[in-house]
């Protein structure tokens, strides 16, 4: 939804080892499971929030994520633990310490409720408490089988069972029965796929290739109640919080949110009458989990005056945001994209925002920035990008170029395997690119020690078609840099492969480019000194060519001495070799690296100054 100020990362370990030591009977782990699930463990104030509109999700505070205001729909779990513990509201607000003490000291009472005193209790005897504490609405019945609820659970208990994020913590990890805490809900919970009982789908699954987590009953043909995206969840919004259909407009765009709150935390606001306000998906940072709560023939309330030709994905993020922003994150919603494009052939994927810095210095992803209507090039952007927004999502945290190339991974790439050459844009040496293009361009030479770029000419439509140079042989490669209105001019790899991607807007054209490559080979960077020799020679050798082998001939082709080489700088005693020419070669594997001839004269004969 709207952009937040990103809290530095604290360290709170000392604030929960107090806590532990002031109430032992909770395990370790739990308030670090709370905590990373609200707030990624970081320090939330009214500082973290700049959205002040009706529809804005209740505020979560402190390191543990309490909720003051939850407007209706949320527990005011802020004051229950106050009330609890016995710790000032105030407290809890600006104290990070008061904050954690306060939700142990409340953990620690809850506990007694539901566990008797000295009984040995697991971990998954704890659901209760969790659930007890939390700011999440309680359902009239079937506590066990909500949704939202167990959303929530799962992200808790996820942590606790994660070697990585327990670690990162200095918690020590928990082996977590979920079959036990969940039973027949777990599949749905932990699965990226769907459960679709008793309704048809608008995939026909008998031809759909699926995961094998996904589990697909009665499917097939119109749909009746089930998600547009086979491997969704759906949990669908009430009709008080959307329009049911478009009023004839036809799906246009993308818009890339993220929640300003927990995943469980935002499904359960979109299924809350009061919020006014909803999105057609939600993605959970952990493990890349999509819900579905609005159909995308129907009209999600998430981006103003778009929201007629828009469908809307919201990103689990807060506080600190990049940190929400995984890479399974990435890959689940750009699986979703693509799978939005291909039914909803209008929106083109290659029409992605990603011009995020100009060469001017403005910042695209940084403030409100309109990229014109549903007529506009950009098809697929942030809610920032759209016309009369004041939310500012998702901001510079979200990195557009990679997102770019995972929904756009289908690249047209051409491939040159000279030492030497010149290449040039689709237009060629006289004409004009193209517009829409994405286009690669792979330059490898398997000798050389690095390969020149050098760009002759360079026009380019200006803010809007760029280059980007990568160091290796993909578009995932390191990047050396992006250029639009500025000349490359030499560009130099650090390995034997460089790749040019480029890429086109809708509308204007240019010249383009010429750019010639020159592979840097081993000579250059290998040395062997002096030459010529008396009976000892220096060799040096760049570190990344460890190791290397080293085979000294005589001039007729017999092998005299083999050396393996793994110093940057070596003294090698060639007395023993005979006098003359020496035939030194450097390999590493089957690469030839370079062949050089020293010439080697008896020692006296040497130091005569010959």
């Amino acid at each position: 939804m709207l952009f937040l100020r990103v809290s530095a990362q604290t360290d709170y370990s000392t604030s929960f080892d107090k806590a532990y030591k002031l109430y032992p009977q909770i395990p370790r782990g739990c308030l670090e499971a709370v905590a990373f699930n609200n707030t990624h463990v970081n320090h939330l104030t009214d500082m973290n929030y700049t959205n002040n509109d009706s529809t804005a999700m209740p505020r979560s505070y402190g390191v543990m994520g309490l909720v003051l205001d939850g407007k209706g729909c949320f527990r005011n779990n802020l004051q229950t633990i106050s009330d609890m513990s016995g710790i000032s509201v105030e407290a809890i607000l600006n104290s990070a310490d008061s904050n954690i003490i306060a939700y142990a000291s409340a953990f620690a009472s809850m506990m007694k409720m539901y566990i008797p005193y000295n009984k040995r209790f697991c971990l998954e005897d704890l659901r209760p408490v969790f659930v007890g504490l939390s700011e999440l609405p309680l359902p009239e019945k079937d506590v066990e089988d909500d949704f939202v609820l167990n959303t929530m659970l799962y992200s808790v208990y996820y942590f606790l069972n994660d070697e990585a994020l327990c670690d990162k913590y200095n918690v020590k990890p928990y082996k977590v029965d979920f079959d036990k805490l969940f039973g027949k809900n777990i599949k749905q919970l932990s699965s990226e796929g769907i459960i679709v009982k008793d309704c048809k789908s608008s995939v026909n699954v008998m031809t759909e290739t699926l995961d094998d987590d996904v589990e697909v009953v009665k499917g097939g043909g119109a749909f009746v109640d089930g998600p547009d995206y086979i491997k969704a969840i759906w949990k669908p919004a009430p009709e008080c919080n959307y329009a049911k259909g478009r009023g004839g407009a036809t799906i246009h765009g993308i818009v890339i949110h993220y929640t300003e709150g927990s995943y469980a935390g935002a499904i359960s606001w979109f299924l809350n009458c009061q919020s006014s306000v909803s999105s057609h998906y939600i993605i959970r940072s952990v493990d890349g989990q999509v819900t579905q709560m609005v159909r995308e023939s129907d009209k999600a309330w998430h981006a103003r005056s778009a929201n007629a030709y828009t469908i809307g994905i919201e990103h689990e993020a807060y506080g600190d945001i990049i940190s929400y922003f995984t890479d399974t994150m990435y890959k689940a919603s750009a699986d979703l994209v693509k799978d939005i494009c291909r039914r909803n052939q209008q929106i083109l994927p290659y029409r992605m925002f990603y011009r995020d810095t100009l060469d001017d210095g403005t910042a695209l992803d940084y403030g409100v920035h309109s990229l014109g209507d549903s007529t506009a090039c950009i098809t697929i952007r942030g809610h920032q990008h759209y016309p009369g927004q004041s939310h500012t999502d998702p901001g510079p945290y979200w990195n557009w170029n990679y997102y770019y190339k995972l929904v756009n991974d289908d690249i047209n790439v051409t491939e040159f395997d000279s030492d030497s050459g010149t290449f040039y844009d689709s237009g060629g040496p006289a004409g004009d690119y193209g517009d829409d293009e994405r286009r690669g361009y792979l330059i490898h030479y398997d000798e050389a020690e690095s390969i020149r770029l050098t760009f002759s000419e360079f026009n380019l439509e200006k803010d809007n078609d760029f280059i980007w140079i990568y160091d290796g042989p993909s578009v995932f490669s390191p990047l050396i840099g992006r250029w639009n209105t500025r000349n490359p001019g030499k560009v130099q790899s650090s390995g034997n492969s460089i790749f040019v991607e480029f890429r086109s807007d809708c509308a204007i054209t240019a010249s383009g480019w010429t750019a010639s490559w020159k592979a840097i080979m081993p000579i250059d960077v290998i040395s062997v000194y002096p030459n010529p020799a008396g009976d000892f020679v220096k060799i040096e050798v760049p570190e990344r060519f460890f190791p290397l082998k080293l085979s000294v001939y005589s001039e007729t082709g017999n092998l005299l001495e083999e050396k393996e080489i793994n110093s940057s700088f070596n003294v090698l005693d060639i007395s023993g070799l005979p006098d003359g020419v020496l035939i030194f070669n450097f390999t590493k594997g089957e690469l030839n690296l370079r062949r050089m001839k020293i010439i080697k004269f008896a020692k006296n004969f040497y130091h005569e100054g010959l």
